[in-house]
């Protein structure tokens, strides 16, 4: 009794899990479309696509630190001079003196990657006072001022920022096509593994199909007094058994839909009740080079090593400007112009050009000790170091790992055909112990082991199978190709969605 009531359980859970089945939408994925599925929605690459954007953005912002400013002032002053007693006599008698200002100066200025900061301005001011009869006189001044560096400061340091950022940008580039990478792979690894889920569904499936037809057979044969009841019983336990192993096999399917859903699902509302049932042939092909060939290409593809390189490119910047750190400050100062004189506004500018104005001066400074230089040179010094020794041990995890992709590519090729023999052998064997056993000279359990057999061998096939086709990915990945192999442009791939 006990035993048909877990039948009875069982079999309710699984009416319960096909009606399920049954009503959810279907999509077969084929391996491509996935991967334009999970290009398009993946939110992490979303976010990675972000970042070259930001530091766009940022590249423009220090560009503006070039950018002309315009600048103007206008102010007024009014004074209330007192005069002493001597002065008061000189002055006519007058107690003070009372004066009205205005000022005026308009120009641009900014600063040029070379260093050189520029003005170029017009001012005027009229006074008025009590000694002029408040009569304005107006005086004005046009001209240009330069300040050029000749030694720190001069040239492609005034440019730091902005190289700098280049090469945050070319670093998020590569960053950017490692996480596609990474995504495709963590992709493919699901795909597969959904694949292998669905095929032991199929197998346990196709296994406990096998279990209730000796199961039916052994009742015949009890009441035809062939078998005695302990063969019926092991026939029995056997389809109970696999039932289980269904089941567990569903929730495993179920387990590897949720982790592909996850990576490629647009909308989760409407994924979350749709089922997956990977589709067509997701097999790379293998790529017949050596160790050395594959090496030499994976340096110059792999996102790691070229984000480590365009690292030591960044910290060579560094280096120049901590260099240009330790030059002294030696500036030329030049300022010509023209100034006027005049009853009015305009008459001040009138005959300004028979004024001109001139001076050019040399600006000299050093900091005594200067550690702050020396300690950027050291620093930067240190950082190259590390990040020589960084990009040789990423060679060297490139070798290595290329290495034992493709001798695990080898070793799992010999797995696949071994495991296609295996299978054959194990239903050839299977039918030959049916044959006996309907001869009278088996017993149920033989059959039941040989089935167990059979299926084992098939779990070894699907396992086989994905792991081949995943060594082959993981080769891939570690050459750093596998956007090329699967057709994918990385243009197109980094574009914003």
């Amino acid at each position: 009794m006990p035993n048909i009531r877990i039948l009875t359980v069982l079999a309710s859970l699984l009416a319960l899990l096909s009606g399920a089945q049954a009503s959810a939408e279907t999509l077969h994925l084929g391996f491509r479309s996935g991967i334009l599925m999970l290009l398009d929605n993946n939110l992490d690459l979303g976010v990675r696509r972000l970042e070259p954007k930001l530091i766009d953005a940022r590249v423009l912002g220090a560009h503006g630190s070039f950018d002309p400013v315009a600048f103007g002032t206008l102010s007024r002053q009014d004074t209330t001079t007192p005069l002493s007693s001597r002065s008061s006599v000189a002055a006519g008698g007058l107690r003070s003196i009372e004066s009205e200002s205005y000022y005026l100066n308009a120009g641009v200025t900014g600063r040029t990657g070379l260093g050189t900061q520029y003005t170029l301005e017009a001012t005027s001011a009229w006074t008025a006072d009590t000694l002029s009869g408040q009569e304005f006189e107006y005086e004005s001044f046009t001209g240009v001022s330069l300040r050029q560096p000749l030694l720190r400061g001069y040239g492609d340091s005034n440019l730091i920022e902005i190289n700098l950022l280049k090469k945050d940008r070319q670093i998020s580039a590569e960053e950017l096509k490692r996480a596609l990478l990474d995504a495709i792979t963590l992709y493919g690894e699901a795909w597969w593994g959904l694949m292998n889920a669905r095929g032991a569904l199929d197998v346990r499936t196709e296994s406990l199909k096998l279990a209730e037809t000796l199961l039916e057979a052994s009742r015949k044969r009890l009441q035809a007094g062939v078998i005695s009841r302990l063969e019926l019983v092991q026939a029995e336990a056997a389809v109970a058994s696999r039932k289980e192993d269904v089941l567990i096999s569903r929730k495993a399917v179920q387990s590897a839909e949720r982790s592909l859903k996850s990576l490629i699902a647009g909308d989760p509302y409407a994924m979350a009740g749709t089922e997956l049932v990977p589709a067509g042939d997701g097999t790379l092909k293998p790529s017949g080079e050596g160790l050395e060939a594959s090496a030499a290409r994976a340096l110059e593809a792999r996102p790691e090593y070229l984000q480590a390189r365009a690292a030591l490119e960044r910290n060579r910047i560094q280096a120049r400007y901590a260099k240009d750190l330790g030059y002294p400050a030696v500036d030329v100062e030049a300022r010509f112009g023209y100034s006027g004189l005049g009853e009015s506004f305009s008459d001040s500018f009138s005959g300004i050009d028979s004024n001109p104005q001139w001076l050019v001066g040399l600006a000299f400074s050093y900091p005594l000790g200067n550690r702050t230089a020396r300690g950027s040179q050291e620093a930067a010094g240190v950082e190259a170091m590390q990040l020589k020794m960084l990009l040789k041990r990423i060679e060297q995890d490139i070798v290595f790992g290329l290495d034992e992709a493709i001798k695990a590519i080898d070793t799992d090729k010999k797995r696949l055909e071994a495991a296609d023999e295996s299978v054959a052998l194990a239903e050839e064997t299977l039918a030959a112990e049916e044959r006996k056993l309907q001869a009278g000279r088996s017993t149920t359990f033989n059959v039941l082991r040989i089935q167990d057999d059979l299926l084992q061998s098939r779990l070894k096939r699907l396992d086989a199978v994905s792991g081949y086709n995943l060594t082959l990915l993981r080769f891939y990945r570690e050459k750093g190709t596998l956007l090329e192999e699967l057709g994918i442009n990385i243009k197109d791939a980094s574009e914003v969605r």
